[in-house]
């Protein structure tokens, strides 16, 4: 009995560490769990910023290409406009000499009546008055052709301010955010950039746009003053000056072709502005388009080009690595030469007779059997001991029935009480 209670202490420490294990093994998978789920929080925190810098990058790519696109636009608009105003500067300002020097051959009374100046010399205020009738003939001398060029100015203006708007805003975005790769490094630098680009074309815009449109203004007070200035003279009849000179004719003309001018600013001004700026838009985005083809070509070109740079270092390190492999075969084909000729050397040595080898096998022999003989007495001995020993200790214990004791069946059915017990 004492045996079988032995072992059944041995089962219960068994059972008792079982269940410790179990429960650690539980509280190793709750943190486990835990810590899963704070690995994949935190992945997922991380994921959000890469997948931020990604979108900002992309939305800065766009933006990038439509601001260089529309930029380079409206350069082109405001040029065209600067070199129109520059053909039609020239004719206006020499309309403004004339009407300068039409009020010095005249003279403007309190009331508003015009007669030509006392002591005007006759023969010098015709020839004056037919220079500005031949001046007022000329073709091409009205400043509206610079009135399509405003549109377009303005309308590429409009575009452009809202690509500025939305430069500022991916700016914004790639400012805040917390790290930026390579690229999108670059693309913050292009961005800062063309903000700065766009104000100051901006500005050149604004400036071109006010000097067409004071070229327009100035252009109708001048024709305002020549149709003054002749309807006044010619009211009463044929004008005569100091010297008897008639200058009715002239001053009909130049009423008349002044007139026309105006009547030309008038209608020029009925016409539908709104119509206007419709097909100056539209002839605005179409040029915007082939502006973002040009962009995007541009682009693929560099990049094609950096891939090139990339390739000539690749090119030279391969050259370079083909030689050092040529130069480790040329090794290789050496070392096995060498190698065998070792081996040969060795089985040479090893083939020759040693001195007195022949003469010591038979003691040695005989030796070997000697210890091996004295080896099987000590592991017989070995065993009778133990022997002995067993018997002594299952005596001493008093069991009286030892094939119960080690029966399976009972050990089993004595865990699973025992197990249970413990459990509940």
């Amino acid at each position: 009995m004492t045996t079988m209670f032995v072992q059944l202490r041995g089962v219960v420490y068994l059972l008792v560490l079982l269940h410790c294990c179990m429960c650690a093994r539980g509280d190793t998978v709750e943190s486990v769990a835990g810590a899963g789920g704070q690995l994949a929080s935190n992945a997922q925190s991380v994921e959000n910023p890469v997948e931020e810098v990604l979108l900002n990058t992309s939305d800065a790519e766009r933006v990038l290409l439509e601001g260089e696109a529309i930029l380079s636009v409206l350069k082109k608009e405001v040029s065209s406009c600067n070199q129109t105003y520059s053909r039609r500067a020239g004719a206006v300002d020499e309309f403004a000499v004339f009407q300068n020097d039409m009020q010095m051959y005249t003279n403007t009374k309190d009331d508003g009546k015009i007669e030509p100046e006392k002591g005007v010399d006759g023969k010098e205020f015709r020839d004056f008055l037919h220079k500005v009738k031949m001046a007022l003939n000329k073709k091409n001398t009205a400043p509206y052709a610079l009135q399509k060029p405003i549109d377009n100015v303005e309308s590429a203006k409009t575009l452009c301010q809202k690509a500025l708007d939305e430069v500022k805003v991916v700016l914004n975005n790639l400012n805040t955010t917390a790290e930026l790769d390579e690229r999108g490094t670059k693309i913050r630098e292009k961005l800062t950039k063309l903000q700065s680009d766009i104000d100051s074309e901006l500005k050149r815009c604004e400036k071109a746009v006010f000097e067409a449109r004071d070229l327009l203004k100035t252009w109708k007070s001048v024709m305002d003053t020549f149709s003054g200035i002749a309807t006044a003279l010619t009211a009463k009849g044929a004008i005569m000056v100091r010297d008897g000179t008639n200058v009715e004719n002239n001053l009909k003309n130049i009423k008349q072709l002044s007139e026309e001018k105006l009547k030309e600013i008038e209608d020029f001004k009925k016409e539908n502005e709104n119509k206007r700026m419709e097909q100056a838009t539209k002839e605005i985005e179409e040029k915007v388009k082939e502006a973002k083809k040009t962009v995007m070509e541009r682009i693929a070109e560099q990049r094609r080009a950096e891939e090139e740079a990339k390739q000539v270092p690749n090119e030279e390190a391969g050259n370079v690595q083909g030689a050092a492999e040529r130069v480790v075969e040329k090794e290789k084909v050496k070392e096995p030469t060498e190698k065998n000729r070792d081996e040969k050397d060795r089985e040479e040595e090893e083939q020759k007779p040693v001195k007195g080898e022949e003469s010591t096998r038979p003691a040695e022999a005989e030796k070997n059997k000697e210890d091996k003989a004295r080896e099987a007495e000590k592991v017989r001995e070995t065993m009778e001991v133990a022997e002995r020993t067993n018997i002594t200790i299952r005596w001493s214990d008093g069991s009286s029935s030892p094939a119960l004791v080690h029966s399976p069946l009972l050990l089993l059915v004595l865990m699973c009480v025992l197990g249970c017990t413990l459990v509940c």
